[in-house]
């Protein structure tokens, strides 16, 4: 049985519903499952997601969970919960031979088959960002990777194995309270812990399939063409996945907002695939949903500690601020 999965706040369900149906469309052997890192709200009609199951985050059994709502940040928690959904899904039934992650940003465009014929002799199967050196000054760069992380989690393969479970259980380890946004300290969420994985366990293979989650960090290295109704990749490698990095859909003249290499007068190859991509995720209710506040995200008000219901850690910041912005006003 393989089982794909995301992760998501409610404000994401447009995105994850738009993941879904492409991987149904193409893959219609997987099932798939949402990871909401949020609590049921009354203002969705969960039933719009059918036949997906959404499964709150809160009721996977993370040992301690709220001390990780209290630490983290939404994106880092987001992050943070990775393993453990990972864990529970194989846990749950002995029948999932294979479990993937997918950014709920990502669009599935063609079978999986050369990913699951390298699971099949391998544990762990990650997409490096990128496979070609960089020589100019623009975002994304060689620096910018190091900082996050060789691999991109926006994808992950696993099989079930042995050495899966002691992989799995190492990283809901770390993750537990060092997911997070700190490079000073070496630390990129979940990310930057994966340039360990190939070192410290067996059968991980790094796929280097162009085709595979093509993003705005590797278009240097990648070019789309449409061939009888199928995207190719540098003119050879189908087209099975691309990920929406940072697009903007209040923007959406834009390739994302995490680079400045490329526009898409430059990039007239990348317009198709973005206006399609743009237009099914609206049909699927964007503006209902983006509109949801996050259960997690808490109240910034520095007037109120954290036992009135937000971080601790964002509360300092806060305090930080205000003795910033009250030692200047007095220098004035």
């Amino acid at each position: 049985m393989k089982v794909a999965f995301t992760i998501c706040s409610n404000n994401y369900l447009a995105q994850a519903k738009t993941l879904g149906d492409s991987l149904k469309n193409t893959n219609p052997d997987y099932t798939f499952v949402i990871g909401l890192v949020d609590v049921f709200s009354d203002k969705i009609d969960y039933s719009f997601f059918q036949p997906y199951e959404i499964v709150p985050i809160d009721k996977i059994g993370i040992p301690d969970f709220e001390e990780m709502v209290d630490k983290y940040d939404i994106t880092e928690l987001n992050t943070a919960v990775k393993p453990y959904l990972f864990n529970f899904l194989f846990k749950r039934n002995e029948k999932v031979d294979t479990v993937l992650y997918f950014d709920p940003d990502i669009y599935i465009y063609k079978s999986l088959d050369f990913l699951e014929s390298c699971l099949a002799e391998n544990n762990i199967v990650v997409t490096p960002h990128f496979m070609t050196p960089i020589y100019d000054n623009f975002r994304l760069g060689e620096p910018d990777i190091l900082n996050a992380g060789l691999y991109n989690l926006g994808f992950l393969g696993v099989t079930r194995s042995a050495e899966s479970q002691k992989f799995l259980e190492w990283w809901m380890i770390k993750l537990k309270d060092q997911c997070l946004i700190d490079l000073a300290k070496g630390l990129f969420v979940d990310q930057l812990w994966i340039n360990f994985v190939p070192l410290y366990f067996e059968k991980v293979f790094i796929l280097r399939h162009l085709g595979y989650n093509i993003a705005y960090w590797n278009l240097h290295e990648r070019t789309l063409a449409e061939k009888e109704g199928a995207y190719f990749v540098n003119a050879e490698y189908p087209l099975v996945f691309f990920h929406f990095s940072g697009f903007n859909f209040k923007q959406p003249q834009k390739i994302t907002k995490h680079q400045n290499r490329y526009t898409f007068q430059q990039r007239p190859d990348l317009v198709p695939v973005f206006e399609h991509y743009h237009q099914i995720v609206v049909s699927n209710n964007f503006k209902e949903f983006s509109t949801v506040p996050c259960y997690y995200i808490k109240p910034k008000n520095v007037s109120k500690g954290p036992e009135q219901g937000y971080s601790y850690r964002d509360y300092l910041y806060l305090i930080r601020q205000k003795m910033k912005k009250d030692l200047l006003s007095k220098r004035k």
